[in-house]
């Protein structure tokens, strides 16, 4: 389908103050640089409120530069990455990346299709609950209403 897939957050806790520039950029380097593809970073989240966020300005720009410098390449968001072929990115095109690829989307593929049958099935015993709800309350009021009309009339033998 041609998408470039992007994965765990790098999050160099920033937003513990008191922080430096030089902790954030070793940090977000650090987890950039992980080869544990589970625990390894792709998209770098720097927070810009909350107090003097001077530190994380400063890093921003020493980030980048020592990233490129070590190899991988940032840009300013995910959407910018359009502009990027995908064979310049790290992009896994082996046959077992694409077997598992394949697995996955059969699996949802079926996920799917069993989570709408269990909203079918729900929604028929929710309106399978309410008629009998209906019906057994027409039967009482039914039975009150015998009740009701049958002490009137006793009441004027």
């Amino acid at each position: 389908m041609g998408y470039i897939m992007v994965g765990v957050r790098i999050d160099p806790d920033d937003w513990q103050l008191p922080v430096t520039a030089d902790q954030i950029v070793s940090r977000t380097i650090e987890r950039a640089a992980d080869s544990n593809p589970e625990t390894r970073g792709e998209v770098v989240l720097l927070h810009d409120s909350g107090g003097d966020r001077s530190a994380t300005i400063e890093s921003a720009t020493a980030v980048d530069s020592r990233a490129k410098s070590k190899g991988p390449s940032l840009c300013p968001r995910v959407g910018s990455r359009r502009a990027y072929k995908r064979s310049s990115h790290a992009a896994d095109s082996s046959e077992p990346a694409r077997v598992f690829t394949r697995a996955d989307a059969v699996a949802f593929f079926f996920c799917r299709r069993v989570a709408g049958r269990c909203n079918g099935v729900f929604l028929i015993g929710i309106l399978l609950g309410l008629g009998r709800l209906l019906f057994v309350g027409s039967l009482a009021f039914a039975q009150w209403l015998r009740f009701a009309t049958s002490r009137a009339s006793a009441r004027w033998c």
